[in-house]
């Protein structure tokens, strides 16, 4: 593959322009972090956001805070026996903590040592000024968002204008691989969990994987537009050229590059995961030292750069990972296995995610190999209650995990394992919940444990001063009545403690859609602000009521307009809905309050 100038160029080497564009790439990354710089700047203009959302530690001894130590389990408040006697009762339910857990209360007690008692400053998003244009780039079309697409769009163009621009295409496929080498380190930046790009805007690694996917697809196809232009070649002239080797090796990188396509494909991450880890490591090594050989005098550059971009991720993650001795128990009626790690009580965002190693044969031959991220269910504090993951059985690591879990001998009272925890990722960024005047959980099914740890963690934060929220709509939506059991004790409790902050009001919704009504007969022994309906939630009409209760506070307080966000965790089809409930709210009630944001998780990536 040979460096010539472009068709009608004035010298100007195909290298050389790749790499031009490259740079130019660098550029726009540069105009995006200027973009998000002022979020970046009010979130670490806070000293929480130094202190959070980065790596996982202990808090201070459990001695300092007064609580009460007791033993929960599963079946501390079973529905039948819920009643407002109970709810000041100094407990929680399992769920979210097991083993030697402190009390609500003991925990907003915590929160008034750690914070300033001064809130977040508030920096509205660019879409939230003209919400029409908001309501054109959230639209979903095929899976993706109007503004994905326009990404991704974009950067095809890019790649056309690499490949063909003053360039003849039928006798210069050289070019399409010099586009290959050159966004090698693109692929790697976007891919990372600790990459440049999320160290700069805030915007998580989750997140930019459909434009990693996408670039990975691209590069492909370069790739054999490269590899069938020089077969055409070799076949019309019927030469083999003298470098037999380079083009050996030019034709396991192209095989190493294919294999990543394959194994990348939707149903190979999401039904055989295995599969699509193994062949990227096998895939990538092969494919580096496939370039390195291929294109000795270019490749080495671009090659340098995605080593050190990938050693210096390997080394940050080796920085956020602690091992520890957790403690398992099965959650029939969540379907879902509970780990509790004890000595690791802050250094998290609520709504981050760990990456999970449980290292036991228990969960498979292999399985101790793998690593499954987990939102973490509880809220970080200095009061030592350790971190708590909720892991539902959806495949076959996680059913073997509850299996597990199941498993205990006469002597222990859990089963218990040693685990290596990796992070914390993810979460909402630089678009901090505690800065807007309201907030919309929308959560399905296991979503749950995102929407609970942000709901506890803001709620601290507002009783010690260091959170704008006003007004705060749960909205659960779940299978059977019977999954919420084990979470209505701490919702009453939330809404309890709650009712006691004069500018703040929560409303807890849990919706289900299979079982018989009447045998649902605990509403009537709720709080107010605590309700079990059937049938799917109104999003549209939960929107409006969160705008127009938002609305009516910052009239009421006098307050400055700080913006609603919907933050939403759940099935693709939930999400989808959370979208369409957003588009339908009017720009007169955005207006109102602020302006409306959007923030979503979702199962799977």
């Amino acid at each position: 593959m040979a460096s010539g100038p472009p068709s009608g160029s004035s010298g100007i080497t195909s290298d050389d322009f790749v790499f031009y564009i490259d740079m130019g790439l660098v550029g726009v990354l540069g105009l995006i972090t200027l973009i998000y710089l002022p979020r970046t700047v009010a979130r670490y203009a806070h000293k929480s956001g130094w202190a959070e959302g980065w790596v996982l530690r202990q808090g201070k001894r459990i001695d300092q805070y007064p609580h009460k130590q007791r033993a929960l389990n599963i079946h501390q408040y079973p529905p039948d026996r819920l009643n407002p006697a109970e709810l000041s009762a100094p407990a929680i339910s399992s769920v979210t903590h097991i083993g030697s857990t402190p009390t609500i209360k003991a925990r907003l007690l915590a929160s008034n040592t750690q914070n300033s008692g001064k809130p977040p400053a508030h920096i509205p998003s660019i879409r939230s000024f003209v919400p029409s244009v908001g309501k054109f780039l959230d639209y979903h079309v095929v899976g993706y968002s109007i503004r994905q697409l326009m990404v991704l769009s974009a950067y095809l163009a890019i790649i056309c204008v690499m490949i063909f621009y003053q360039s003849n295409p039928k006798t210069n496929t050289n070019r399409a691989g010099f586009v290959v080498m050159s966004q090698m380190p693109v692929s790697f930046a976007l891919g990372t969990k600790n990459s440049v790009i999320t160290a700069l805007t805030g915007i998580s690694y989750e997140q930019l994987n459909f434009l990693h996917r996408w670039v990975g697809q691209l590069m492909f196809l370069a790739s054999l537009f490269h590899f069938v232009g020089k077969l055409v070649t070799f076949t019309e002239l019927r030469i083999i050229s003298a470098t037999v080797k380079s083009h050996t090796w030019g034709v396991v990188a192209f095989s190493a590059l294919s294999l990543l396509a394959v194994g990348s494909h939707r149903w190979f991450r999401a039904r055989v995961y295995g599969l699509f880890f193994y062949s990227h490591i096998i895939g990538l090594i092969t494919f580096i030292i496939g370039m390195w050989m291929h294109q000795p005098e270019v490749a080495p550059p671009y090659l340098a750069v995605c080593i050190a971009l990938y050693a210096a991720d390997q080394v940050v993650r080796l920085a956020k990972t602690r091992l520890r001795k957790a403690i398992l128990t099965p959650v029939p009626e969540l379907g879902s296995t509970h780990i509790y790690v004890p000595r690791l009580d802050k250094g998290w965002i609520a709504g981050q995610h760990v990456r999970i190693r449980v290292l036991s044969f228990g969960v498979g031959i292999f399985g101790w190999t793998e690593c499954h991220p987990f939102t973490i269910a509880n809220s970080p504090n200095d009061v030592p209650e350790g971190l708590t993951l909720v892991c539902k059985r959806a495949g076959d690591w996680t059913s073997a995990l509850y299996q597990m879990a199941n498993k205990k001998s006469d002597s222990e009272e859990h089963r218990s394992a040693y685990v290596l925890i990796e992070g914390p990722y993810g979460g909402s960024g630089n678009a901090l919940f505690a800065s807007f005047s309201g907030l919309l959980l929308v959560l399905g099914g296991s979503g749950i444990t995102f929407g609970s740890s942000v709901l506890e963690d803001i709620i601290a934060k507002k009783a010690s001063g260091a959170a704008r929220v006003m007004c705060i709509n749960f909205v659960w939506a779940i299978q059977h009545p019977s999954a919420a059991d084990p979470y209505l004790s701490t919702f009453a409790e939330i809404v309890q403690r709650a009712a006691d902050i004069p500018d703040l009001r929560v409303s807890v919704s849990v919706f289900y859609t299979r079982g018989a009504d009447k045998a649902y007969s605990l509403r009537t022994r709720l709080p107010p602000n605590l309700q079990i309906k059937s049938g799917r939630p109104d999003l549209q009409e939960e929107l409006s009521s969160v705008l127009d209760r938002t609305q009516h506070a910052i009239n009421m307080h006098q307050s400055s307009k700080n913006g609603v966000i919907v933050a939403a965790c759940g099935p693709d089809q939930l999400i989808s809905s959370v979208y369409a409930a957003k588009a339908s709210a009017s720009p007169a009630a955005q207006r109102s309050v602020g302006g409306l944001e959007l923030h979503t998780e979702t199962f799977g990536w």
